[in-house]
């Protein structure tokens, strides 16, 4: 199983919107919902494919308060996550984690019936058991860590049980 995907300057991915990621941080702090955000901004402009960053940490983090701009426009918007949908300043939707949209599986599956490339910012939950679904489909992960040995060391145990899923 090979999920690398690598960006470039210009991305050359076939079928973007076919693209599902999880980025997962190795602590507190490891920058995964900027690279959450950074990686969405990239695939929108790079390819002009429709994309959505979505918050998918535990208890709901800050990714529609730092790059919802605007509200979606309602013929866009999808019902079950009501309110919790904006746009970036770069056209990509941002979905809050609140409500049903909490649920990955759920917004991802809502966001490809829509043919949205999905990046999902997840905290430090990778062995979240509501990630197996989406890590099991095929997912990138993504790994944003500090550059310090504590954190590396916590990731062993979730990367080796990725390795072994």
């Amino acid at each position: 199983m090979n999920n690398v995907v690598a960006f470039r300057r210009s991305p050359k991915i076939d079928q973007p919107e076919h693209l599902s990621a999880i980025v997962v941080a190795g602590s507190g702090g490891a920058a995964a919902t900027t690279t959450c955000l950074g990686l969405a901004t990239a695939l929108r402009l790079g390819t002009d494919a429709q994309v959505a960053a979505i918050d998918g940490t535990v208890g709901g983090g800050n990714l529609l308060d730092r790059a919802g701009v605007e509200p979606i426009d309602p013929a866009r918007a999808i019902r079950q996550l009501g309110s919790h949908m904006a746009v970036s300043s770069a056209g990509a939707v941002v979905v809050g984690g609140h409500g049903e949209s909490s649920d990955s599986v759920l917004v991802d599956s809502l966001l490809a019936d829509r043919h949205l490339a999905r990046i999902h910012d997840v905290g430090t939950a990778v062995r979240s058991p509501r990630l197996t679904p989406l890590i099991e489909a095929g997912a990138a992960i993504v790994v944003a860590v500090p550059p310090r040995a504590e954190p590396l060391a916590r990731m062993r145990g979730a990367l080796d049980w990725l390795v072994r899923t």
